[in-house]
């Protein structure tokens, strides 16, 4: 910026210069409307910079929408088939339920063998176990529930599939007139801003 603002203000100066040289006497308060114009050159030149290396993100970020946009369908697909999926793991008779009734199971004959122990501590333990067990028993059952959720909420996604699939591409159409818009603001206003410093120019090199 400090770079910026200094080339500026010696392009200013070499032009009020040259109005010297051609007879012109240049004022105090030309000499401050050119120092506040070097400041807004450079403030410019900042923005056009800081604009020039974001504006290949704002591309991607257009690109990755139209992308979503052709895969809607297929991201709908996929939702349904990854949520098929993880529900069939939860079922009853799969691999994470039998390890739940093993669990259930052995906490059973845990409690047996403490209520039968003679050692005090054990005993102790009974408690615990038996709250461990009606902690397995509750996770149990509420697996069991869950499964009928994900299983109406997978036939409610098959069902509506083209209106997920739509309001997915709307979505993203949104997004990105919303990015659109923010990028045809900031490219009115630093044009705008160019032109006033170049009819702020042209005025001060008019006698």
């Amino acid at each position: 910026m400090k770079t910026l603002l200094r080339t500026a203000l010696l392009s200013i100066t070499i032009a009020l210069t040259g109005f010297q040289a051609a007879g012109q006497t240049v004022s105090t308060a030309e000499r401050d409307q050119a120092r506040v114009m070097a400041e807004e050159i450079a403030a410019l030149m900042t923005d056009l910079e800081t604009r020039a290396a974001e504006f290949p993100d704002v591309l991607t970020q257009l690109e990755e929408g139209q992308i979503a946009i052709e895969q809607a369908d297929q991201t709908v697909a996929d939702l349904i088939q990854r949520l098929t999926e993880v529900t069939d793991a939860m079922e009853d008779g799969k691999p994470f339920a039998e390890a739940i009734d093993n669990y259930k199971d052995i906490t059973v004959q845990l409690i047996a063998e403490a209520e039968g122990s003679d050692n005090e501590a054990i005993r102790g333990a009974v408690v615990g176990l038996r709250t461990t067990l009606e902690g397995l028993e509750q996770d149990d059952a509420d697996r069991q529930s869950t499964v009928v959720d994900a299983r109406n909420a997978i036939a409610q996604l098959e069902e509506n599939r083209e209106a997920i699939a739509f309001f997915i591409r709307a979505g993203q159409v949104q997004e990105a007139a919303a990015l659109i818009a923010g990028e045809v603001d900031g490219f009115q206003d630093i044009v705008a801003r160019g032109q006033a410093i170049a009819d702020s120019l042209i005025d001060a090199a008019t006698p």
